[in-house]
């Protein structure tokens, strides 16, 4: 009896072993939120405004003395959510692996910059990224194009 148990037991476990089966979770890809902004000290008070995607909502917000930015409590409208997805939707995953890069000359000029932070799967990425991209990869000028277009749809 203990060997048909025996062989029960071995049958049953190589059966249900999947070949190239592998027992590491996958990594948490999830978006917990995107953070984008755009500044420029040649704009009254400098232009310090923000937004944040959290979920479905988006939150409007402006950087304080230290340069954090501090977000309103009541969410956006529907419709000013639905143009900021876009900048979700749109985000070039190449970003990931340039983590704290700052693309251009950042204030050296008449021009919006733009900053964007994404936390993802526990990690917090940013970019600070110049709206003059001579000279970037097209995946950054593209998304600085988008940023730029988004931000003032929703001024």
């Amino acid at each position: 009896m203990k060997k048909i148990l025996f062989l029960l037991f071995v049958l049953t476990a190589v059966i249900s072993c999947k070949k190239n089966d592998n027992c590491t979770p996958a990594p948490d890809t999830t978006v917990e939120y995107l953070i984008f902004g755009h500044s420029s000290c040649f704009c009254f008070d400098c232009c310090k405004v923000g937004y944040k995607i959290a979920g479905t909502e988006l939150y409007k917000g402006e950087k304080d003395n230290q340069g954090a930015y501090v977000f309103e409590t009541a969410p956006q409208d529907a419709a000013k959510y639905a143009a900021a997805k876009k900048i979700l939707d749109e985000f070039p995953n190449e970003l990931l692996a340039e983590n704290g890069k700052t693309w251009g000359c950042a204030g050296c000029a008449d021009q919006p910059v733009y900053y964007v932070e994404l936390k993802k799967g526990g990690a917090v990425y940013h970019w600070i990224i110049d709206s003059q991209t001579d000279g970037f990869p097209d995946y950054v000028k593209s998304y600085s194009t988008k940023l730029g277009d988004v931000l003032n749809q929703l001024q």
